[in-house]
């Protein structure tokens, strides 16, 4: 799996927000620099994710426990405590616990 932006397609002089991994935020740290980057961690209980995963099409019961699996591995807390230590400062997480339809 990959996810990411090219280089050459972000400008200096403008912000951007990036829905990537922990080590795309590394990759980001060591290219644009701690000063220039603030990361913010989404904690979703388990419970919300799946029943979000539920309610797309296509969704097969298979792909999304091996989805949870490699989640699991890829934003484990030590991985997190890893980035806020290259990062040099906090991370911030945003808790979200509230399916969409309880808020339509």
């Amino acid at each position: 799996w990959y996810y990411g932006s090219l280089k050459q397609d972000l400008k200096e002089d403008a912000h951007y927000i990036a829905v990537i991994e922990i080590d795309g935020a590394k990759s980001y740290i060591d290219s644009y620099g701690a000063d220039h980057i603030g990361i913010v961690y989404l904690d979703v209980p388990v419970m919300v994710r799946t029943a979000r995963a539920m309610a797309r099409p296509g969704y097969s019961e298979e792909e999304w426990q091996r989805r949870l699996h490699t989640d699991d591995a890829d934003f484990s807390r030590n991985r997190l405590l890893d980035l806020a230590a290259k990062l040099g400062k906090p991370i911030v997480a945003y808790q979200n616990y509230l399916l969409e339809s309880e808020v339509n």
